[in-house]
């Protein structure tokens, strides 16, 4: 089977999900929405759901920027060299799909733990395990004025978490202005000048 039509079916049936909500959308729905036979290519809505988490996994894997350079580099780089280098690459192109997929793992949090394991696996983490460890050493190189890295992963995630919400509600939030809230964010970062 094709890739192709594969994704097709879990994109066509994120928007569904987005629109109606995961329990109110059923593989009918999904077929006539996609003008193809689901059951076909997946056994249930929650392998569909999976599956685009994988989708997610696959897209964001190529988006995110090399922390492990970035952490070599720290010493090197003045700190919004390296905060311009902390910030993923948002093609618009695939941003909406990625948006509706956090959105629906976001409303699953609390009846699926796959789902919670996704949002903290893609979204909590990163910031944990890859943003904090750059920020941190910053801070010891003396490169930035000290601050309170975890508050700040925090309100980075709500930021993340918000606007993928927004996106598709009466009030969405566009990429410049995703794109202007991180740096707003990034602004609280005070580099020391020597």
């Amino acid at each position: 089977m094709s890739k192709n039509i594969k994704n097709r079916i879990i994109l066509d049936a994120a928007y569904l999900f987005c629109q109606r909500g995961y329990n109110n959308v059923s593989i009918k729905d999904i077929e006539e929405e996609t003008k193809r036979n689901v059951t076909a290519h997946f056994s249930s809505k929650r392998e569909i759901l999976y599956a685009l988490y994988d989708y997610y996994r696959s897209i964001d894997k190529g988006r995110q920027p090399d922390y492990d350079a970035l952490l070599n580099e720290v010493e090197a780089l003045h700190p919004h060299e390296v905060i311009k280098k902390m910030r993923y690459d948002n093609r618009l192109d695939v941003q909406n799909d990625l948006d509706r997929i956090i959105r629906i793992a976001l409303f699953e949090y609390n009846s699926d733990p796959i789902s919670a394991k996704f949002i903290y696996e893609c979204l909590i983490t990163p910031g944990i395990n890859f943003i904090a460890p750059l920020l941190t050493r910053m801070i010891e190189l003396k490169k930035v004025e000290p601050f309170d890295v975890d508050t700040f992963i925090c309100v980075m995630n709500n930021f993340s978490f918000s606007a993928a919400i927004r996106h598709y509600s009466a009030y969405p939030v566009t990429l410049k202005e995703w794109e202007s809230g991180l740096d707003m964010l990034f602004s609280f970062i005070k580099p020391i000048e020597k």
